[in-house]
């Protein structure tokens, strides 16, 4: 009889252990998995910032002009933030090279002066073949100065890291490309 109270025992806190070892192993299992998901969308939420819309202009500021220019083209009201930007649109929406066009696009981030910067071309530019490029349009007077064409210069290398062209114009060219 004692011995068969052992044994009871003994299986009693077997079975207590294994309880205790599978509570145990599906807590850490289930922290693991809530770590992994937490993890998850951290990084999701991280490339969504990385990839988010970094300026809107639909809610524009009550101290800048904002253009709006209606595109047959894309079937859609392109929203500017210059004059030139806007004549800029005449050109992209009659050019017959070009397939669709969209201001103010998805920016990047990139390194300058060992910082991380954040920059948004005017316009992306989808040709007939395909090829997207992208287009910043500044009058002349800022992009002949030393210090934007440094900056620029920056932009046009995180985006040709990318496979994409950053072209500089100016109201001066028309809409030719500035080397």
């Amino acid at each position: 009889m004692y011995n068969r109270n052992l044994r009871n025992l003994r299986n009693l806190r077997n079975l207590r252990n294994l309880r205790n070892l599978r509570n145990l192993r599906n807590l850490r299992n289930l922290r693991n998995l809530r770590n992994l998901r937490n993890l998850r969308n951290l990084r999701n939420l991280r490339n969504l910032r990385n990839l988010r819309n970094l300026r809107n202009l639909r809610n524009p500021s009550p101290n800048k002009n904002i253009y709006k220019f209606v595109s047959r083209k894309n079937r859609s009201t392109i929203m500017c933030e210059s004059g030139l930007e806007f004549d800029a649109c005449f050109h992209l929406e009659f050019s017959s090279s070009i397939a669709a066009f969209e201001s103010q696009p998805t920016g990047i981030e990139y390194q300058a002066d060992n910082k991380v910067r954040r920059y948004t071309p005017d316009f992306k530019i989808v040709k007939d073949t395909g090829e997207i490029e992208y287009i910043e349009i500044k009058p002349e007077q800022i992009h002949s100065t030393q210090k934007f064409r440094e900056e620029f210069e920056c932009k046009r290398a995180a985006y040709n890291t990318l496979g994409y062209k950053l072209i500089l114009v100016s109201e001066r060219h028309g809409m030719d490309p500035i080397s």
